[in-house]
């Protein structure tokens, strides 16, 4: 009997132990999941309140590029120098792709100063884009010589519509990048074709800017034809494909008095226009410098406030000049278009019953 209460007695106890092992080993555990939870709830806050400061950030520096302050810009590229190549808007575009695309080409050299070496091909936005790839969409012809003074690699980066950047100026029918980046890729070619054995092989420079003349002059854009023609005229004597595409689309063209009776309205509202923007951008200008005038004050209080009043004084009247002439040449360009309007509307009713001046649209329209 005895030896049967003291087995009884060793079970409990046993077991006793056995469920004291396991609650300790439950607590232990709570424990470190309670430790792992909080980290894990840290680190998200901490990314949280990462993601909110970079956003603040971007925000930031996208109002200085826009507005140009390259001060505000920089301090915060000393804080954060990665900020330099990182996205900092919803499309994915760095502060260098807004600068090139809104034309502040001096914040575009300034940031270029601080991008490594090689590192401009990798800095593109959701689109493929490169820096490069939107100075020829907006025909930033300064932005891209900076570019690709910096990194030549750029002219031959595809973006996800297969599109380089000389593709994108001809899109956009930009004469001047487009002749700018056409010689840019033909010197690029140049070393190729000289280490080629096949001496009588066609540099695919040159099979570009055919092509390039073709589409010109097949879409009547005989001024960027022109152009092209003006700076490569291997391109005109390639083939034969030109000069057929010439025969096919060329216009018989107006003469001189077909010339001076046609109304053409568009170039009356691009003058109108182009004066209405020169009149504003003379202002804009002079408001921009005054501003940045003002910024450098506080650094040096006197010598920022007499450069401050010498610009007042002597750019001043000048602006004031030349935002009156603009004025009295749009002012004069209003008065004058209404005239204008009644007769472009006589012409196309006239173009109806009179067999000349149908005629002269039908040479106008091909």
């Amino acid at each position: 009997m005895d030896s049967l209460e003291t087995e009884t007695n060793n079970k409990d106890n046993v077991t006793i132990e056995t469920r004291t092992e396991d609650k300790v080993t439950l607590a232990t555990e709570s424990k470190h999941k309670d430790i792992i939870l909080t980290d894990i709830e840290l680190k998200v806050e901490d990314l949280m309140r990462e993601g909110k400061n970079k956003a603040t950030r971007n925000k930031e520096l996208l109002k200085a590029i826009v507005q140009g302050r390259w001060r505000e810009v920089e301090s915060t590229l000393k804080e954060d120098k990665a900020a330099a190549t990182e996205a900092i808007n919803s499309d994915g575009n760095t502060m260098l792709h807004i600068a090139v695309g809104i034309g502040r080409n001096f914040l575009v050299n300034e940031i270029l100063s601080l991008i490594k070496p090689g590192q401009l091909p990798k800095m593109v936005n959701l689109d493929g884009s490169t820096a490069l790839h939107i100075a020829a969409i907006v025909g930033n012809t300064e932005a891209a010589t900076l570019l690709i003074e910096n990194d030549r690699r750029l002219l031959e980066i595809q973006d996800h519509e297969g599109d380089t950047p000389l593709d994108k100026a001809y899109q956009n029918m930009h004469l001047d990048t487009i002749d700018f980046l056409l010689k840019a890729v033909y010197d690029n070619i140049k070393p190729k074709k000289q280490s080629s054995t096949l001496e009588d092989s066609v540099s695919p420079g040159v099979e570009l800017g055919v092509n390039l003349l073709l589409n010109a002059v097949s879409a009547k854009k005989y001024d960027l034809a022109a152009e092209l023609v003006k700076s490569f005229p291997e391109f005109a004597v390639e083939n034969d494909d030109v000069l057929l595409a010439i025969a096919k689309t060329f216009p018989m063209g107006l003469d001189y008095w077909d010339t001076l009776i046609y109304p053409s309205m568009g170039d009356i509202c691009e003058s109108t226009i182009k004066r209405a923007k020169d009149s504003f951008k003379i202002l804009v200008d002079y408001y921009e410098g005054m501003m940045s005038l003002m910024e450098d004050i506080p650094d040096d209080v006197i010598i920022g406030t007499i450069r401050l009043l010498l610009y007042f004084t002597l750019k001043g009247p000048l602006a004031v000049l030349a935002w009156i002439y603009f004025m009295i040449r749009l002012l004069i360009s209003m008065l004058y278009f209404p005239f204008i309007m009644f007769y472009f509307l006589f012409w196309k009713v006239a173009t109806r019953v009179v067999l000349p001046i149908k005629h002269i649209e039908k040479k106008m329209k091909e």
